[in-house]
């Protein structure tokens, strides 16, 4: 049974991962991150109760491009720093500053870290760094924000120390912080 709800869930996340690539992009579609950023704190709710979580953020930017690719960016960082997290209190913050017409956002977490010797490999389809026993996942998510910040013109990356956290960096285009 568990064999099957990992299929599954593997089959979800090949499907999301085609249409991120496929999808159309859309001429001057406006998206506040802040709202895409409150939205995917909702869907971790409870999520985050239960692990005493804490989430701040930065003002964020509106950002030209698709609102669920900003929720899908959101939700796959945020989703990983609860998935990758030590037992002391997490704390998550969500950062944004502009540079050259491009915004930087970040994604900052005080959880287990990687060891920067991965730090690219990471971003690949199926690339994990730990086995199915104690975390679970499809090594897909950090291919679908790859994928996405890249059809917008954007690059992301991380800085991390193995037991101090992580920061997943990425740009992409947008207007006014708000």
């Amino acid at each position: 049974m568990h064999a099957a709800h990992r299929l599954e869930g593997l089959l979800d996340d090949l499907v999301t991962y085609t249409q991120t690539a496929e999808s159309p992009q859309t001429e001057n579609s406006r998206v506040a991150a802040n709202v895409a950023l409150s939205l995917t704190l909702k869907m971790f709710e409870t999520r985050l109760e239960e692990t005493g979580a804490r989430v701040t953020n930065d003002p964020l930017p509106v950002l030209r491009m698709h609102e669920v690719h900003v929720q899908q960016l959101f939700q796959n960082l945020i989703g990983n720093s609860l998935k990758y997290r030590r037992e002391e209190a997490l704390k998550i913050h969500v950062s944004a500053r502009e540079e050259k017409g491009m915004w930087i956002l970040g994604v900052a977490d005080n959880g287990i870290g990687i060891d920067p010797q991965y730090g690219q490999q990471i971003f690949g389809l199926f690339k994990r760094l730990h086995g199915g026993g104690k975390y679970a996942g499809s090594g897909i998510g950090l291919a679908i924000c790859h994928k996405i910040v890249e059809r917008y013109g954007g690059r992301i990356w991380v800085e991390s120390e193995l037991g101090k956290g992580s920061t997943f960096f990425f740009t992409l285009p947008g207007e006014e912080a708000v």
